[in-house]
């Protein structure tokens, strides 16, 4: 039986971040959260926005040659490396970005995550995909399927999405979705397991605390998002963020499994960062 290309509706985006000589170095991983397995092959679209969804900065070029086709069992991730420059920054040239919007190669569908970038001219480029994580790391391991009962969504076939951040009174809330990835309904019901992270991959703060009532359980057919907000404190910071520890990763555990998901994110969690039910559809 001939193997499919992979498309959007059930491929999850991860992002890592690292940095060296004046450029910020993104890894746009992309894991086959389906049933079935599918191929990549060249290069993905990577293209930039603000938290309005408006475009910042050119869409990234492509950088080297197209490598071969990669066959992505379910679970398994690929990825590309995008590359921005960040050395010729002045406070005059920098149109700072807040997603990052990823199209799988021969696919016009879109995913999309939080990524701060700052586009000082010239624009980022992009290599092929490959096999793992695209770059020295092996890649994020699959998250393994445990989910404590029958119909609950599993996290081998959920994809997290994390909202730009915003702010209010002090505080900052996030809004982290989880799409339905999969080929089968399934059910979210209850307050997602959710830890910080710092860049050395120390855990920042403590685990959210729940806040609100548990609500109802949430169905999602194949390609329905359900989310929930993630609240931390940064005016709780002792003398402001400039002498904190940022959080730059985010892991959640969905309700009633054991297995995470994680993705970038920037968040301050001096106080107890508090976190809702999950809640049908998505604000962002």
């Amino acid at each position: 039986m001939a193997v499919t290309r992979c498309t959007a509706a059930h491929l999850a985006l991860q992002i890592s971040e690292g940095a060296g000589g004046g450029h910020q170095l993104t890894r746009v991983v992309l894991r086959n959260a389906g049933t079935t397995p599918c191929t990549l092959s060249g290069f993905p679209g990577v293209s930039f926005a603000d938290p309005a969804g408006n475009p910042v900065a050119a869409p990234a070029q492509r950088r080297g040659s197209a490598t071969g086709t990669v066959r992505l069992a379910p679970t398994q991730v690929a990825g590309s490396e995008v590359d921005t420059v960040q050395g010729t920054c002045t406070m005059s040239n920098n149109h700072p970005s807040e997603l990052i919007r990823v199209c799988a190669p021969g696919d016009t569908g879109r995913l999309q995550t939080f990524l701060h970038l700052n586009h000082c001219g010239m624009a980022s480029t992009v290599t092929s995909i490959v096999a793992g994580a695209g770059g020295p790391s092996s890649g994020p391991p699959a998250p393994p399927s445990n989910p404590v009962g029958a119909g609950t969504c599993s996290s081998t076939h959920l994809a997290l999405t994390v909202a730009p951040p915003q702010t209010a009174a002090g505080s900052s809330y996030t809004e982290l979705i989880l799409r339905n990835a999969g080929t089968s309904a399934c059910k979210l019901s209850g307050f997602p397991g959710v830890s910080l992270f710092d860049i050395a991959g120390h855990q920042v703060g403590s685990n959210a605390q729940h806040t609100g009532s548990p609500g109802s359980p949430v169905s999602l057919a194949p390609g329905q998002v359900a989310h929930a907000t993630l609240r931390t404190t940064p005016a709780a910071c002792t003398g402001g963020t400039a002498g904190s520890n940022p959080a730059v990763t985010v892991r959640i555990f969905p309700p009633g499994e054991h297995g995470p998901l994680t993705n970038t994110i920037y968040a301050y969690s001096c106080g107890t960062p508090q976190v809702t039910t999950v809640s049908p559809g998505a604000h962002s």
